[in-house]
């Protein structure tokens, strides 16, 4: 064996040394990646039953985009649940408003009512009426 066959021996070690070094490195840079792509996404919002709870292993960059749409997705089904729930209140709360106003004018209206037969009532001098619009006015007060 001569100089140059013995040189052309080591380069070729060389050369299995350094796509072993760099196949090993690739491996690593995987299992780095898969470790450091883990990732658990727990979306508890309002501690309400519909909390989102989402486990995704990565691999590759593909299927971290696929992570960053589902927790965007996740993020904006909870948005739209928040909003959907705010609209309910809010419309259940004008509803008890409206309920609120009409009993309040018709209460008013009843009582305006009842002060006018009392007037009659005293004007015409007639006590038994008088008496029971006086009693019926102190029991619209006492309940309201």
């Amino acid at each position: 064996m001569d100089f140059n066959e013995t040189n052309n021996l080591d380069e070729d070690e060389d050369d299995s040394v350094s796509q072993q070094s760099d196949s090993v490195s690739q491996v690593s840079d995987t299992v780095t990646q898969v470790s450091d792509s883990f990732v658990q996404v727990i979306d508890s919002g309002n501690q309400s039953l519909e909390s989102l709870v989402v486990t995704v292993v990565v691999g590759n960059g593909s299927s971290r985009l696929e992570l960053v749409k589902a927790q965007i997705e996740a993020k904006l089904n909870r948005a739209r649940e928040l909003a959907a729930s705010v609209t309910s209140a809010r419309k259940n709360a004008i509803r008890k408003r409206r309920k609120a106003s009409e009993n309040l004018r018709l209460a008013s209206t009843t009582h305006e009512e009842l002060e006018k037969q009392l007037e009659e009532a005293i004007e015409a001098e007639d006590l038994m009426r008088l008496r029971g619009l006086a009693k019926a006015l102190l029991l619209r007060k006492e309940i309201g």
